[in-house]
This record gives structure tokens, sequence and C-alpha cells, in this order.
């Protein structure tokens, strides 16, 4: 989960994009190339990020 912190060191660049921290990915189960199922809530300003693999669909 992604949530705005004013003392964090990640920003939103000009472009939109959020870059997720390379050691971070391994523990989430990110790998390249695969695919990302990403969720938000503007409301409650939060991102969700899962690696493809850990969703299922029923």
């Amino acid at each position: 989960m992604i949530a705005p912190d004013p003392s964090g060191l990640q920003v939103i660049d000009v472009c939109g994009a959020l870059a997720l921290p390379v050691a971070a990915r391994p523990r989430c189960g990110i790998e390249p190339d695969r695919p990302l199922v990403l969720a938000a809530s503007i409301h409650e300003q939060v991102l969700i990020v899962n690696a493809g693999t850990t969703v299922a669909v029923s």
C-alpha cells in the first residue's frame, strides 16, 4: 500500500509516474515484465500495488 507522507523520499514526477524502489519490488513479489494490479482510493489517498500472480478471478 502506498500513501502520502510529507517526509517520504519518493515523489510523483512531472509525467505522473511514481517509482517503486528496487529493494521493495522482490518483497512484494513484483518481477520485471510481469503484470501488476493497481487499486486506488482517491478519497482515502492510497494506492495498492499487487503482483498479478497474487490476484484470483472468481
